[in-house]
């Protein structure tokens, strides 16, 4: 294959896997594929020529699998993908990889050149039913690393909740999404589960195990490139926690992190929901939040 030992990160969409990219991605072994994974193959709502392009080069995938694949909104189990067509994923990854302009600079001045670019890993963002293609993944790349991020399904309700679904079809879609994570760490080599709150409290911690999960060295890390995004904070205003405008790129170093994290996210987006919506949240995930020490 074209790409050696990648990284998939899975997680929730709104759930912290843009800041998870950030924190292994500052690694200069590793380069991203500069879009999230169902992108590559959907593309974006707001790309009018460029996701019809998307979707026109899944097709084969599509075809063959009698399945959309990487699609955020499919649950359900994966059919397998043939050795071509994987060959065929791998392609369009390397080439995306490639072609990002997210792997320009390894630091704030230092740009990597083409060779390694081509070498170094490549990391992945995996968001909702994306997940459950992680089999046919790792049959792909038996090399593969795989690393899961859950948060606690209440904030994510008061997300969901905000556009535009119910807290029933959130609490279904959650236990679904964290029973597969659970299945697949029993199944497959070298999976692994971290929780969004580890990464919040202690993030030095948390990414000095991520690295040794990943099999990468912390030590070649000076700095993570942080962009800034809103969080709700204790009255229930979106805000920025640092920098001056969204999307603002910052340069932290590892102590420093803890700074530029807001620790009480997750309480502040709790007390946003109604009695009513979490008990019709937890009528159909309780089982998933046990199993992650939400409960």
């Amino acid at each position: 294959m074209l790409n050696k030992a990648p990284i998939f990160i899975n997680g929730f969409n709104r759930g912290g896997t843009n800041l998870f990219q950030f924190l292994i991605v500052a690694h200069p072994g590793v380069c991203q594929l500069g879009r999230e994974t169902h992108e590559l193959f959907y593309g974006k709502s707001n790309e009018p020529i460029g996701k019809w392009f998307a979707r026109m080069q899944c097709l084969p995938i599509v075809l063959t699998t009698r399945q959309h694949m990487f699609y955020t909104r499919n649950l359900e189990e994966r059919n397998r993908i043939p050795r071509m067509i994987g060959k065929y994923v791998d392609w369009l990854f390397f080439r995306a990889k490639m072609g990002s302009v997210m792997n320009r600079f390894k630091d704030q001045q230092t740009r990597y050149s083409r060779a390694e670019v081509r070498t170094a890993r490549l990391l992945c963002k995996n968001a909702n039913g994306v997940i459950f293609a992680s089999k046919e993944l790792q049959r792909i790349y038996p090399d593969a690393t795989f690393i899961s991020l859950v948060r606690n399904g209440l904030a994510l309700c008061e997300g969901y909740i905000r556009r535009g679904w119910s807290a029933e079809d959130f609490g279904r879609m959650y236990q679904r999404i964290c029973q597969k994570m659970l299945n697949d760490k029993a199944e497959l080599n070298n999976y692994h589960i971290v929780r969004f709150e580890d990464m919040v409290n202690d993030p030095i911690s948390f990414v000095k195990e991520i690295y040794v999960l990943a099999k990468l060295d912390i030590s070649q890390v000076a700095e993570f490139g942080l962009k800034a995004k809103r969080s709700m904070d204790k009255n229930g205003e979106r805000k920025l926690l640092f920098g001056t405008e969204y999307g603002e790129r910052v340069w932290v170093p590892l102590e420093r992190l803890g700074d530029h994290l807001r620790k009480d996210v997750n309480q502040n987006q709790i007390d946003r929901l109604l009695p009513h919506q979490r008990n019709e949240f937890l009528k159909h995930a309780t089982g998933a939040m046990q199993s992650f020490g939400y409960l």
